[in-house]
């Protein structure tokens, strides 16, 4: 079941052992999540490199890809087993800001609830109950509130942000790679949202992170976000 894909990056984020990256499908516009076949999926960070420079896949980059299987696990169903690459992943377009503001135009979640549920985290009971629910989703969030923590027994400090959504409240951990180095102080920001795997040492809980957040700002400062 070998395929290429050309994969549009939408997040590029730490996660314990490597990296998590996630992105659409550009054949078929379905989500996919490319994992390692061992260290719990995660990806090396060098894999994630691409272009001249060696940089960080950012989102809105094309990169091509050759996925093996779907390997869908509780909660994310979107994971493809990735061949380990023989040589540095293909970068193959730098999308324009015409392209990100047709992308984010139809296909920006409007949902009352983040992935579905009202909550920051989801019980492995409830997941196993809507195995085909996405794990993964961009939103437009007008001034969201960011805050730094200290995380307990770790190296780096903790970034979080407060989003209020139509009728719920979120309190979620920011583990994009880039977001340190990024300004806060834009009024309108894109997130992707997603769905962790199953956490059996905190009562086998799905967390929501925020993987990507970037500002609405320069090229994308002209997209709208819907109403509501």
């Amino acid at each position: 079941m070998e395929r290429a894909i050309h994969f549009l990056c939408l997040a590029n984020s730490y996660r314990r052992g490597g990296r998590c990256v996630a992105g659409i499908n550009l054949a078929t516009g379905e989500w996919v999540r490319p994992v390692h076949s061992s260290n719990h999926g995660a990806l090396p960070a060098e894999w994630t490199q691409v272009g001249h420079d060696r940089h960080e896949l950012l989102p809105f980059e094309v990169v091509e890809l050759i996925l093996e299987k779907p390997v869908p696990i509780s909660g994310q169903p979107e994971n493809w087993l990735l061949n380990e690459p023989g040589s540095p992943w293909k970068l193959v377009e730098q999308w324009s800001s015409e392209q990100k503001r047709s992308w984010l135009a139809t296909n920006v979640s409007t949902s009352d609830y983040l992935l579905g549920t009202p909550h920051d985290k989801v019980s492995d009971d409830v997941v196993l109950r809507h195995p085909a629910r996405p794990s993964l989703e961009v939103i437009v969030v007008k001034d969201p509130e960011f805050r730094v923590t200290s995380r307990p027994g770790g190296t780096r400090p903790q970034h979080r942000v407060t989003i209020s959504r139509h009728k719920a409240t979120y309190d979620l951990p920011i583990t994009d790679t880039r977001f340190s180095k990024i300004a806060h102080e834009a009024a309108s920001w894109m997130f992707c949202i997603s769905l962790t795997a199953p956490n059996p040492g905190i009562e086998n809980n799905h967390f929501k992170v925020v993987a990507t957040a970037r500002p609405l700002v320069d090229d994308l400062l002209a997209y709208v976000a819907p109403k509501g």
